[in-house]
Protein backbone atom coordinates (compact mmCIF):
# COMPACT_ATOMS: atom_id res chain seq x y z
CA UNK A 1 0.00 0.00 0.00
CA UNK A 2 1.09 3.50 -0.84
CA UNK A 3 1.91 6.14 1.60
CA UNK A 4 -0.66 8.58 0.20
CA UNK A 5 -3.03 5.67 0.49
CA UNK A 6 -2.07 5.04 3.91
CA UNK A 7 -2.53 8.69 5.25
CA UNK A 8 -5.74 8.87 3.36
CA UNK A 9 -6.66 5.75 5.53
CA UNK A 10 -5.50 7.76 8.44
CA UNK A 11 -6.97 10.46 8.30
CA UNK A 12 -10.24 8.60 7.41
CA UNK A 13 -10.07 7.06 10.24
CA UNK A 14 -9.30 9.74 12.46
CA UNK A 15 -11.94 11.47 11.07
CA UNK A 16 -14.79 8.95 12.27
CA UNK A 17 -12.93 9.10 15.71
CA UNK A 18 -13.16 12.39 15.66
CA UNK A 19 -16.74 12.00 14.75
CA UNK A 20 -17.64 9.36 17.66
CA UNK A 21 -15.98 11.86 20.00
CA UNK A 22 -17.82 14.49 19.05
CA UNK A 23 -21.11 12.44 19.78
CA UNK A 24 -19.74 11.43 22.81
CA UNK A 25 -19.25 14.53 24.27
CA UNK A 26 -22.24 16.16 22.86
CA UNK A 27 -24.30 13.50 24.56
CA UNK A 28 -21.60 13.65 27.40
CA UNK A 29 -22.71 17.25 27.46
CA UNK A 30 -26.58 16.46 27.32
CA UNK A 31 -26.50 14.22 30.73
CA UNK A 32 -24.26 17.19 32.35
CA UNK A 33 -26.54 19.41 30.96
CA UNK A 34 -29.96 16.93 33.04
CA UNK A 35 -27.73 16.42 35.77
CA UNK A 36 -27.37 20.13 35.99
CA UNK A 37 -31.30 20.79 35.27
CA UNK A 38 -31.71 17.82 38.24
CA UNK A 39 -29.64 19.21 40.30
CA UNK A 40 -30.84 22.72 40.59
CA UNK A 41 -34.77 21.57 40.44
CA UNK A 42 -33.61 19.25 43.20
CA UNK A 43 -31.85 22.32 45.22
CA UNK A 44 -35.23 24.41 44.40
CA UNK A 45 -37.23 21.43 45.66
CA UNK A 46 -35.17 21.03 48.69
CA UNK A 47 -35.48 25.21 49.55
CA UNK A 48 -39.06 25.46 48.87
CA UNK A 49 -39.80 22.06 51.43
CA UNK A 50 -37.34 23.50 53.67
CA UNK A 51 -39.64 26.77 53.50
CA UNK A 52 -42.87 24.52 53.64
CA UNK A 53 -41.37 22.75 56.48
CA UNK A 54 -40.50 26.12 58.00
CA UNK A 55 -43.73 27.37 57.60
CA UNK A 56 -45.78 24.53 59.11
CA UNK A 57 -43.38 24.42 62.23
CA UNK A 58 -44.27 27.99 62.47
CA UNK A 59 -47.78 27.04 62.32
CA UNK A 60 -47.56 24.76 64.95
CA UNK A 61 -45.59 27.24 67.63
CA UNK A 62 -48.47 29.63 66.51
CA UNK A 63 -51.26 26.74 67.25
CA UNK A 64 -49.06 26.11 70.70
CA UNK A 65 -49.16 29.72 71.67
CA UNK A 66 -52.91 30.13 70.84
CA UNK A 67 -53.85 27.46 72.89
CA UNK A 68 -52.15 28.16 75.66
CA UNK A 69 -53.57 31.70 75.54
CA UNK A 70 -57.14 30.04 75.08
CA UNK A 71 -56.96 26.92 77.42
CA UNK A 72 -55.81 30.22 80.39
CA UNK A 73 -59.10 32.22 79.28
CA UNK A 74 -61.44 30.00 79.90
CA UNK A 75 -59.82 28.80 83.34
CA UNK A 76 -59.96 32.76 84.24
CA UNK A 77 -63.84 32.61 82.79
CA UNK A 78 -64.77 29.45 85.03
CA UNK A 79 -63.54 31.39 88.11
CA UNK A 80 -65.73 34.55 86.78
CA UNK A 81 -68.48 32.79 86.80
CA UNK A 82 -67.82 31.58 90.34
CA UNK A 83 -67.44 34.51 91.61
CA UNK A 84 -70.60 35.28 89.82
CA UNK A 85 -72.75 32.93 92.21
CA UNK A 86 -70.35 32.96 95.44
CA UNK A 87 -69.17 36.49 95.52
CA UNK A 88 -66.19 35.39 97.68
CA UNK A 89 -62.62 36.12 97.82
CA UNK A 90 -61.26 32.64 96.88
CA UNK A 91 -63.34 33.29 93.23
CA UNK A 92 -61.99 36.38 92.98
CA UNK A 93 -58.32 35.83 94.23
CA UNK A 94 -58.77 32.50 91.31
CA UNK A 95 -59.77 35.32 88.75
CA UNK A 96 -56.92 37.33 89.20
CA UNK A 97 -54.34 34.75 89.43
CA UNK A 98 -55.85 32.76 85.69
CA UNK A 99 -55.79 36.59 84.47
CA UNK A 100 -52.14 36.79 85.12
CA UNK A 101 -51.43 33.27 83.36
CA UNK A 102 -53.67 34.87 80.51
CA UNK A 103 -51.35 37.70 80.59
CA UNK A 104 -48.05 35.95 80.65
CA UNK A 105 -49.76 34.09 77.38
CA UNK A 106 -50.55 36.61 75.40
CA UNK A 107 -46.98 37.98 76.10
CA UNK A 108 -45.80 34.70 74.98
CA UNK A 109 -48.01 34.82 71.63
CA UNK A 110 -47.31 37.99 70.67
CA UNK A 111 -43.33 36.99 71.19
CA UNK A 112 -43.02 34.16 69.62
CA UNK A 113 -45.79 34.58 66.89
CA UNK A 114 -44.32 35.87 63.21
CA UNK A 115 -46.80 36.39 60.91
CA UNK A 116 -48.09 40.48 60.98
CA UNK A 117 -51.65 39.96 60.63
CA UNK A 118 -51.56 37.14 63.60
CA UNK A 119 -49.15 39.66 65.41
CA UNK A 120 -52.40 42.05 64.62
CA UNK A 121 -55.45 39.51 66.02
CA UNK A 122 -53.30 38.87 69.31
CA UNK A 123 -52.44 42.49 69.97
CA UNK A 124 -56.35 42.43 69.80
CA UNK A 125 -57.29 39.85 71.78
CA UNK A 126 -55.05 41.60 74.27
CA UNK A 127 -56.65 45.12 74.42
CA UNK A 128 -60.35 43.11 74.82
CA UNK A 129 -58.82 41.49 77.29
CA UNK A 130 -57.77 43.79 79.26
CA UNK A 131 -60.65 46.15 78.91
CA UNK A 132 -62.73 42.90 80.09
CA UNK A 133 -60.53 42.60 83.31
CA UNK A 134 -61.12 46.15 83.46
CA UNK A 135 -64.81 45.83 84.05
CA UNK A 136 -64.00 42.56 86.28
CA UNK A 137 -62.02 44.99 88.51
CA UNK A 138 -65.00 47.43 88.92
CA UNK A 139 -68.08 44.82 89.58
CA UNK A 140 -65.65 43.21 92.37
CA UNK A 141 -65.00 46.79 93.38
CA UNK A 142 -69.14 47.18 93.46
CA UNK A 143 -69.76 43.50 95.13
CA UNK A 144 -67.12 43.90 98.12
CA UNK A 145 -69.10 47.85 98.35
CA UNK A 146 -72.75 46.04 98.53
CA UNK A 147 -71.36 43.80 100.99
CA UNK A 148 -69.59 46.28 103.17
CA UNK A 149 -73.05 48.55 102.80
CA UNK A 150 -74.98 45.31 103.97
CA UNK A 151 -72.72 44.75 106.86
CA UNK A 152 -72.02 47.72 108.39
CA UNK A 153 -74.95 49.76 107.19
CA UNK A 154 -78.25 47.50 106.66
CA UNK A 155 -77.85 44.61 108.94
CA UNK A 156 -77.27 46.90 112.20
CA UNK A 157 -80.05 49.47 110.76
CA UNK A 158 -82.53 46.65 110.79
CA UNK A 159 -81.26 44.72 113.82
CA UNK A 160 -81.51 48.45 115.70
CA UNK A 161 -85.40 48.96 114.05
CA UNK A 162 -86.45 45.07 115.14
CA UNK A 163 -85.57 46.51 118.89
CA UNK A 164 -87.14 49.35 118.82
CA UNK A 165 -90.17 47.76 116.69
CA UNK A 166 -90.35 45.32 119.94
CA UNK A 167 -90.15 47.67 122.43
CA UNK A 168 -93.09 49.59 120.99
CA UNK A 169 -94.91 45.95 121.01
CA UNK A 170 -94.67 45.73 124.14
CA UNK A 171 -95.52 49.45 125.20
CA UNK A 172 -98.96 49.15 123.40
CA UNK A 173 -99.53 45.76 124.77
CA UNK A 174 -98.86 47.82 128.51
CA UNK A 175 -101.34 50.29 127.74
CA UNK A 176 -103.48 47.66 125.96
CA UNK A 177 -103.09 49.44 122.36
CA UNK A 178 -104.20 46.75 120.44
CA UNK A 179 -104.11 48.20 117.26
CA UNK A 180 -100.71 49.96 117.38
CA UNK A 181 -98.97 46.51 118.89
CA UNK A 182 -100.70 44.14 116.17
CA UNK A 183 -99.66 47.08 113.23
CA UNK A 184 -96.21 47.56 115.12
CA UNK A 185 -95.86 43.67 115.35
CA UNK A 186 -96.64 42.98 111.48
CA UNK A 187 -94.18 45.81 111.03
CA UNK A 188 -91.30 43.82 113.05
CA UNK A 189 -92.44 40.54 110.83
CA UNK A 190 -91.64 42.33 107.72
CA UNK A 191 -88.71 43.35 109.01
CA UNK A 192 -87.16 39.99 110.33
CA UNK A 193 -87.87 38.92 106.66
CA UNK A 194 -86.52 41.71 104.72
CA UNK A 195 -83.07 40.20 107.44
CA UNK A 196 -83.66 36.61 106.33
CA UNK A 197 -84.04 37.42 102.27
CA UNK A 198 -80.60 39.80 102.48
CA UNK A 199 -78.92 37.15 104.78
CA UNK A 200 -79.70 33.80 101.27
CA UNK A 201 -79.35 37.04 98.89
CA UNK A 202 -75.47 37.25 100.34
CA UNK A 203 -75.41 33.52 100.08
CA UNK A 204 -76.98 32.31 97.57
CA UNK A 205 -76.75 35.57 95.21
CA UNK A 206 -79.97 34.77 93.47
CA UNK A 207 -82.33 37.41 92.23
CA UNK A 208 -85.37 36.44 93.44
CA UNK A 209 -84.59 37.29 97.02
CA UNK A 210 -83.46 40.93 95.96
CA UNK A 211 -86.87 40.69 94.25
CA UNK A 212 -88.71 39.51 98.06
CA UNK A 213 -86.65 42.25 99.92
CA UNK A 214 -88.29 45.03 97.71
CA UNK A 215 -91.80 43.58 98.07
CA UNK A 216 -90.88 43.36 102.04
CA UNK A 217 -89.64 47.25 102.02
CA UNK A 218 -92.47 48.16 99.91
CA UNK A 219 -95.17 46.80 102.46
CA UNK A 220 -93.11 47.54 105.75
CA UNK A 221 -93.44 51.23 104.54
CA UNK A 222 -97.30 50.52 103.96
CA UNK A 223 -97.71 49.29 107.42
Amino acid sequence: MSEAAKNNRGLIKFSSNQKVMTKISLGFGSVVVIFLIVIALSFWNFVRIGHEVHEMEEAALELELAAKVELQYLKMIRAVREFVQKGDDASEAQTQMFAAETRKAIANAQAGIKIESHLALVAEISEHFEKYMTSFEKVAKLKHHHDDYISDVLDPTADKMIIDLDGIVKDAREENNDALANKTFEAREHMFLIQVYIGRLLLEQKEEYGEKIAYEFAVFEKT
